[in-house]
């Protein structure tokens, strides 16, 4: 190693934290160009016969300085002969979420684009970092999960992500930074109070020290007490979910009669482990307290929604469903299409035609110059296959138990406006092969 050690950023320690990722396809390292990344990648660099190691910079394009620190960015990679991935991001400043949780999301999602599956990602995270998350979840009232505050490695997107500073206290960081003699950037809005975080280091962290100047370390270790127990309400969760017959894999519904079995504590608390399950986010107490409310005790035929972000939790029938929101959609919008290969459509989903044999619709009575995908508009009706009469859309989407929120998105294939064939629901009278007959069969990808 061919910098200047530093305690307690010593060559046993680095090399017990950074033994795991040896194997790994990349080193990736989130480079900011502040002290923290600089230092992390000081380390890293010289570590002997390691992966190849690319640094990754984000820029979030909210500071007029920004361009000047990509620069500065590229200028120490080129210096230090490594790869460089220079990103711009969009912040949503319309979230609902505070710019700093907005910069943060926009940050990830980028970082998720590049990580592949044989790649770490390291973080410069540091123990007072620990400590300020944890505290300014605690604020927020957060549960076990958010004060466990950050883990010290997880999966990322297809990878990984490592933080092999988290036991190290600013100061040391700052102390190897100035005796290596790196070149870091000052972020001049870390001084604004403006931020919860830059509050709670610069105003409230300093009385913590004269009072109790081991408070980093005895937050630390609080934070590890609660990871153990949220890891314990997970295990417990995974186990009323196999009760319910739901798998460790992703599963967008919940059975409610099941769910409403349990105690109040592990409803809430198998609705969080369902929620990350599905890669979604966690809610409030106050809005789980809402979902339980709402969800489980309203009548069958209901449909109530619960929403967080971009997160919407229903009721259909006798199950819970988890989703995105969705995106608006067109409904007056009409496509030409063929009844051929994939036909895309705007926030709708997707038609895919299948050749078959003996079902499907009967392409050959078809001129496809006149064949139309559209939307329900409102008083549609037609007769399926086999049905003795007509009836409305309305009542057919009812009776076959399409999703409520579906019914104005399944797309209508029109032949000179007569609905011969709804989503891949069904096929209308007259309209279906006879026989061995060369039909096509849809699908309709949600």
């Amino acid at each position: 190693m061919s910098f200047i050690l530093a305690m307690p950023i010593t060559e046993r320690f680095l090399n017990q934290q950074l033994n795991p990722y040896t194997e790994a396809g990349r080193w990736l390292v989130a480079y900011s160009g502040g002290v923290d990344s600089c230092v992390l990648l000081d380390c890293l660099i010289g570590v002997a016969d390691h992966p190849p190691i690319v640094a990754v910079h984000i820029n979030h394009q909210l500071q007029a300085a920004s361009e000047q620190w990509r620069k500065h960015c590229e200028k120490r990679a080129a210096a230090l002969n490594i790869a460089i991935i220079c990103i711009d991001v969009d912040v949503d400043l319309h979230s609902g979420r505070s710019l700093e949780d907005a910069a943060r999301v926009a940050r990830y999602d980028a970082f998720e684009t590049i990580v592949r599956h044989d790649d770490v990602l390291f973080f410069g995270h540091h123990l007072d970092d620990q400590v300020e998350t944890m505290l300014l979840r605690l604020l927020r009232g957060s549960g076990s999960r958010g004060a466990a505050a950050m883990p010290s490695s997880r999966a990322l997107g297809s990878g990984q992500l490592a933080r092999p500073l988290l036991d190290i206290p600013r100061s040391a960081i700052e102390t190897y930074a100035t005796i290596n003699q790196l070149e870091w950037i000052d972020d001049s809005s870390n001084q604004s109070l403006d931020f919860d975080r830059n509050f709670l280091r610069l105003e409230v962290l300093p009385a913590f020290e004269q009072r109790w100047p081991g408070y980093r370390q005895t937050l630390s270790r609080a934070a590890l007490l609660n990871e153990e127990a949220a890891g314990l309400n997970d295990e417990l969760a995974a186990i009323d979910l196999q009760q319910m017959g739901v798998s460790s894999q992703s599963s967008a519904t919940l059975p409610i009669e099941l769910l409403s079995r349990l105690s109040r504590p592990r409803q809430k608390n198998s609705l969080r482990y369902f929620l990350k399950l599905n890669q979604l986010a966690t809610p409030s107490s106050a809005q789980l307290n809402e979902v339980i409310d709402q969800l489980l005790g309203a009548r069958i035929d209901a449909t109530p929604l619960v929403e967080w972000g971009d997160v919407q939790l229903r009721r259909f029938g006798d199950k819970v469903v988890a989703m995105r929101r969705m995106s608006p959609m067109d409904g007056l919008k009409r496509y030409s299409w063929n009844l051929t290969g994939t036909l895309s459509l705007e926030n709708a989903g997707s038609l895919i035609a299948l050749s078959s044999y003996g079902k499907g619709i009967n392409a050959a009575m078809l001129d496809s110059s006149e064949l139309v995908v559209a939307f329900r508009q409102g008083g549609e009706r037609c007769r399926p296959v086999s049905r003795s009469g007509s009836q409305t859309l309305k009542k057919l989407l009812q009776e076959y138990q399409l999703e409520p929120w579906l019914r104005d998105r399944i797309p209508l294939i029109l032949y000179r406006d007569e609905i011969i064939a709804v989503g891949d629901l069904w096929i209308c009278e007259g309209w279906q092969v006879e026989g061995d007959q060369q039909g096509v069969t849809l699908q309709w990808q949600r």
